[in-house]
């Protein structure tokens, strides 16, 4: 059963360093590493040459770092987002329509839903570019369509 092995599960998720900050999470908390559960039970040198003295000293600085740890951890994290980011934005194609361009609009309707309903309408005249992919637009006759429409909800229209 799976449920058994969760807390093996948690605990490698937690003592385990993450790519994007570079440290656990359990070191992002507390100010320390890990002990591993199999460190405790057999004779490691970290167990044989434990001072209490020096690991309280230790405990102390450490949390006096607690703060830098985590702001250089953000910082490292703000620069793998920053990296993911720039290399999806280099394959993305931008896309905008010109005023007087044809297109055709996501059906919005509900009565109009069904498997074999139009997914598109149209065509319409793209009336103004408000910017930010916002788009007002009008019937062929020249009737406004009273609300605005995103670009992600219009294509272009190919007589």
């Amino acid at each position: 059963m799976w449920a058994e092995y969760l807390p093996e599960i948690l605990w490698s998720y937690h003592t385990t360093p993450h790519s994007t900050t570079q440290e656990t999470p359990f070191r992002m908390v507390y100010g320390a590493d890990a002990m591993i559960p199999v460190e405790i039970n057999t004779p490691t040198w970290r167990r044989e040459h434990f001072d209490e003295d020096a690991n309280i000293d230790n405990l102390n600085i450490s949390a006096d770092q607690l703060d830098e740890i985590r702001e250089s951890a953000q910082i490292r994290e703000a620069a793998a987002k920053q990296r993911v980011a720039r290399r999806y934005n280099l394959k993305v194609r931008q896309r905008g329509f010109q005023e007087g361009d044809l297109v055709l609009k996501k059906v919005t309707d509900p009565k109009n839903k069904g498997k074999l309903a139009p997914n598109w309408e149209g065509p319409y005249r793209v009336l103004r570019n408000l910017n930010n992919g916002a788009y007002k637009l009008e019937t062929l006759e020249g009737i406004e369509i009273p609300r605005t429409w995103s670009i992600s909800n219009l294509r272009l229209y190919f007589s």
